[in-house]
């Protein structure tokens, strides 16, 4: 959402309000796959959610990186899509996150789920200060963007595969295995 308020105010001259209407699409989508989401996961899995979540996160900024242009002047072809399909992404791949957090032990849930949040605000922090050191500031240009949408492609390309490398399961009792506490997620 930041890269998009960027190009809006900054490379289209948008009104931040106006910006700020652009960007809806994204948590609006993410709200209705979110409320679809059990459904989803019990259709398809963890794995195959999660898998399908990264890559439709990263198919946001590849549409952006082969369609946004410089003028604004045809947002709902150009960059409203990509918003869709971040949001689709974002929507499938959070409550995987969320059920792996809950197949640990009772006795481990808070550590993970505490975890899990904190990965999620450090990693959105890092990844605008990323975003922010690849753009060069509050006004970047297109270009500058541009390289943005790539890094956003990558990681969300890389949630994918780690998504692939989700071992789906059973909640493990830390009494098993000798008290090993094995892997909370592994294959059943």
């Amino acid at each position: 959402m930041l890269a998009a308020t960027l190009l809006f105010t900054g490379a289209w001259g948008w009104s931040s309000a106006r910006a700020g209407l652009a960007v809806t699409p994204w948590p609006l989508t993410v709200l209705a796959v979110s409320m679809l989401s059990g459904r989803i996961v019990r259709a398809l899995r963890e794995r195959t959610t999660a898998v399908v979540g990264g890559l439709c996160f990263a198919a946001g900024p590849v549409w952006w990186l082969l369609l946004a242009g410089g003028d604004g002047a045809h947002y709902a072809v150009e960059f409203m899509p990509g918003l869709v399909l971040t949001g689709i992404g974002a929507g499938l791949y959070q409550p995987v996150m969320f059920s792996a957090a809950g197949l640990l032990p009772a006795r481990q849930l808070s550590l993970g789920s505490g975890v899990l949040m904190m990965s999620r605000q450090g990693g959105s922090a890092l990844g605008v200060a990323a975003l922010v050191m690849i753009t060069g500031g509050a006004r970047p240009g297109l270009d500058a963007l541009r390289a943005g949408w790539v890094f956003t492609a990558v990681t969300a390309a890389l949630a994918a595969v780690a998504g692939a490398a989700l071992r789906t399961g059973v909640r493990v009792d830390p009494g098993e295995n000798g008290g090993s506490g094995t892997d909370p997620l592994r294959h059943h």
